[in-house]
């Protein structure tokens, strides 16, 4: 009788294996994503490693995000969010492109965030950031500047914008240009009106007789200026990011009292003389240069000018 019980026992636990065998051999590893079908699998199949299929199933990533990248020979499903957000602003990428800009993205940690962040606002273009990224490679010693729109941010030799260019310039009033077309960024710009009519109360004429001679350089005309000057070298130069102006010089400017009021007066309007800010010995001569950081920053930096003769 127990011979019997053992041999049931064992018949069961020998046909309980079958079964399980047999069930897992027919189990489909896909089975949890809705959005896998008979006619998307055997592509997921073909193209898709051992890791990627995994990340597919453990994640139920939906098929539509990322199928009609996968047969690009640079594809990389863990980078399928990039793709989508580079053909979002970008529609008339061929799927090549997006994947080789995404994946560079990638290499580089931008967070998806980030990325949306930069694009959203038009600071830079998926062509410009990608550029970016390749003077980097070629350039360790600099430092890529992703968020050149900020007020704040300050350049240099060691700090690189490549081809940025502000989206929101809008044309100085022609008062103060002798009629001739200049561009700040629309921030700095009302700040300079406001400056400007403030002036005029306490001066003759408008902006106290003030004229600005250059603003806003395109990194094209930094080109075609071909000057060998730092605040003039493309992809390096302040005058790029719309913020910076330059008040006509002459021989006694940095005498006057209008000067002389500026120096005193127009952090309260977000403007300092960019010597000022950063103390650099290779600008003492450019009197007339005035950059724009915001009313807080330029607050935290003004210190009082005095002089004989000031107001």
């Amino acid at each position: 009788m127990k011979l019997r019980r053992r041999h049931v026992l064992l018949y069961v636990v020998i046909l309980s294996s079958i079964v399980l065998f047999v069930v897992f051999q027919s189990y489909d590893k896909y089975a949890r994503n809705n959005s896998i079908n008979k006619f998307n699998k055997p592509i997921l199949e073909k193209y898709l490693d051992d890791k990627e299929k995994q990340y597919l199933i453990d994640n139920n990533i939906n098929v539509k995000y990322f199928i009609k990248y996968i047969k690009d020979k640079q594809f990389v499903l863990n980078n399928y969010q990039y793709y989508n957000i580079i053909a979002q602003y970008n529609t008339d990428y061929s799927i090549t492109k997006i994947v080789e800009y995404g994946n560079k993205l990638v290499s580089r940690d931008f967070s998806l965030d980030g990325l949306n962040n930069i694009l959203v606002n038009k600071v830079y273009t998926v062509i410009q950031l990608y550029n970016l990224n390749i003077y980097e490679d070629t350039h360790p010693e600099v430092t890529i500047m992703y968020y050149p729109n900020l007020n704040e941010t300050l350049l240099g030799n060691d700090k690189y914008i490549g081809q940025y260019q502000p989206h929101d310039l809008v044309l100085i009033n022609p008062k103060l240009t002798n009629n001739q077309k200049f561009y700040l960024r629309k921030e700095a710009n009302d700040e300079l009106n406001l400056l400007c009519q403030n002036l005029e109360l306490l001066s003759n004429g408008y902006c106290g007789g003030l004229k600005i001679e250059q603003a806003f350089l395109s990194y094209d005309n930094l080109n075609k200026l071909n000057i060998n000057d730092k605040l003039y070298m493309p992809g390096y130069s302040e005058f790029q990011m719309g913020f910076s102006f330059v008040f006509y010089e002459n021989k006694s400017f940095n005498k006057n009292k209008v000067y002389l009021w500026l120096l005193n007066n127009s952090y309260r309007y977000g403007f300092m003389q960019r010597t000022l800010i950063d103390n650099d010995s290779q600008t003492q001569k450019d009197y007339g240069i005035f950059r724009y950081i915001g009313i807080n920053k330029a607050t935290k930096l003004y210190k009082p000018f005095i002089s004989e003769g000031s107001d």
